[in-house]
């Protein structure tokens, strides 16, 4: 079971190439990938990056923030010829109209393709996917140690959820009481443990399936029954042990929405 919520950090760097990924897991029905500060040359790699997240995480909203860095990879250049053309074009300009030639460097270098940058610009595509591999595979580690701990709690409702009906059983009206139709729960009372012990299978089940779903729907149906059960009983002792039980099932519910 894994939780949705995870942070991650990952620096990767490969001679002169540097790539920083910042990522983030938080709460949402559905899977929603965003990626982040990529570089626009590189603006394809985002469909491999989705697809490979796609792969690794079910459910959630994952956000990574990409920092690239090539470190003494371009070298300025100046075109000389075109240089040239320029100060001596200009300089008939000058004495044609009889002004002053009062030319800087810096107005010379301002003028348009007379700089320009060669060499390497961005990092390599495979640094950039090992890196944020390398990230998601910490979010889902921490995803995994949160989900153990919301496990851990959900099996303690389940437990505590189970006690209660123990002691409904025993409130419960039975089938020689008089008049015992209109307060007979015992329909209800079967379904509750049969979804108590669905929901206890599901979360002990190993496979990396999502659940977070199916056990906020086990909840719901949960609350449907205990709320059945509360408008059949006329016992105060019984109504306040289906206020606990239902207590303990909004829990369980609380918790489903940060499980994956």
């Amino acid at each position: 079971m894994r939780s949705m919520t995870a942070y991650a950090y990952m620096r990767r760097r490969e001679e002169k190439d540097q790539v920083e990924v910042v990522a983030k897991a938080i709460n949402f029905k559905y899977l929603d990938i965003v990626v982040y500060r990529l570089p626009p040359e590189k603006i394809l790699l985002e469909k491999k990056i989705r697809e490979m997240i796609k792969g690794k995480i079910f459910r959630g909203r994952v956000e990574i923030h990409i920092f690239t860095k090539v470190t003494g990879g371009q070298k300025a250049s100046i075109n000389k010829s075109l240089l040239y053309d320029y100060f001596g074009q200009l300089k008939k300009v000058f004495a044609s109209l009889n002004m002053a030639n009062d030319l800087t460097a810096r107005d010379l270098l301002t003028l348009p393709g007379l700089i320009s940058l060669e060499g390497k610009v961005c990092v390599k595509d495979s640094l950039i996917i090992r890196a944020v591999n390398d990230t998601i595979e910490r979010i889902v580690k921490f995803r995994e140690k949160e989900g153990q701990a919301i496990k851990m709690a959900i099996l303690k409702h389940l437990r505590d959820l189970k006690n209660t009906m123990r002691k409904v059983e025993k409130l419960k009206p039975k089938a020689k009481d008089k008049d015992v139709s209109k307060e007979d729960i015992d329909e209800e009372a079967a379904l509750i443990f049969f979804y108590i012990k669905k929901m206890v299978a599901l979360i002990n089940d190993r496979k990396k399936n999502p659940k977070g779903k199916m056990i906020d729907f086990l909840g719901q149906e949960l609350l449907k029954e205990f709320n059945t059960c509360a408008s059949k009983t006329k016992k105060i002792k019984l109504a306040s042990l289906l206020v606990e039980a239902k207590n303990y099932s909004e829990r369980i519910r609380e918790q489903a929405q940060n499980i994956e």
